[in-house]
């Protein structure tokens, strides 16, 4: 009886130092939402973190007019603001019903009120579709977006450490790029002044390479926010991709989805969540794009180990 109930205590005292191991353990780790804020990741619980996490904001927080060389507009006494589909929605569906359009209702930027006249905008990829109404009839404008200035930047590969035996075994190459657009809406009532209207295209990609630079897996995190200058972020639109070597005999994407968060507000935000692993390794990359009210932009992320149950790779 001594030795059945001395193994009984022996075996509840391993099992409290492993549950106090794995808390020490979950500690250690910087949360994704730690990084990149709330988001809508697949199956979130199934995934434990490890060690090796690689935080990485870049510092790249750029205001674009001052990057560009370009004046901050001037606001004036009859400036008009641009009015998000959520507070007009019924005004939005009569002009789109009379001009028989049938966007998606996530396309819509915004309206302009001009009292006589109300002033729809859709985005359509590189064109934006303006719909001007007078209360009878909708005549329809295809507005190719100014290109006003890009910068691209590069940034050498840094190690990636999946495991302590392995530090030196994979890394991370990282390419931002910006592009900043004006918008030139055509108003029919020049007693009224439309505040320059922009559209900001940031995107990031990360590339998880092998330890001879071979890519393995590639995340193109890109969101294009359409700005009312000083006002809000009106529309952003998903332009993210990903990518997996076929060459890379084993690897294979696991998760990815993507939320567009700040629509509204002054500050918008895309973000992007990848898993993809192989028998051996597996790996979790959370990245995010943003870009304010005034133009500034901003990116971060973080690149991680995380544990399958399943020798597959896939299953997290």
């Amino acid at each position: 009886m001594k030795l059945e109930r001395t193994g009984v205590v022996l075996l509840g005292l391993l099992l409290m130092v492993s549950v106090v191991m794995s808390f020490a353990a979950a500690e250690g780790v910087t949360s994704g939402e730690a990084i990149i804020g709330d988001q809508n990741q697949t199956c979130a619980s199934c995934s434990i973190p490890e060690s090796g996490v690689v935080s990485y904001v870049s510092g790249s927080e750029t205001n674009l007019l001052m990057e560009f060389g370009i004046d901050e507009p001037k606001v004036s006494d009859n400036q008009i603001l641009l009015i998000p589909y959520s507070e007009c929605k019924d005004l939005v569906n009569e002009i789109m019903e009379k001009a028989k359009l049938d966007d998606d209702t996530d396309a819509i930027i915004g309206l302009y009120d001009l009292e006589q006249y109300q002033i729809l905008l859709i985005g359509r990829g590189d064109v934006v579709l303006e719909a001007v109404y007078d209360g009878e009839s909708v005549t329809t404008y295809d507005l190719i977006p100014e290109l006003l200035g890009e910068k691209k930047v590069s940034y050498s590969p840094r190690g990636v450490a999946l495991d302590e035996q392995n530090a030196n075994e994979y890394s991370l190459g990282t390419e931002l790029q910006y592009q900043l657009y004006s918008i030139p809406v055509k108003s029919p009532n020049s007693s009224y002044t439309i505040l320059s209207t922009y559209l900001v295209k940031v995107s990031r990609t990360d590339e998880f390479r092998n330890v001879v630079q071979d890519v393995i897996a590639s995340l193109h995190t890109e969101g294009w926010f359409y700005v009312d200058y000083g006002n809000s972020i009106t529309s952003i639109e998903d332009h993210s991709t990903w990518w997996v070597n076929p060459a890379m005999l084993g690897w294979r994407q696991c998760e990815y989805s993507t939320q567009n968060t700040g629509m509204y507000t002054t500050l918008g935000k895309h973000s992007t969540h990848f898993k993809f692993g192989c028998f051996t390794d597996r790996c979790q990359m959370d990245i995010w794009v943003s870009c304010n009210a005034w133009l500034t932009t901003d990116d971060g992320g973080n690149t991680n180990r995380w544990v399958s149950l399943s020798p597959d790779g896939c299953i997290g």
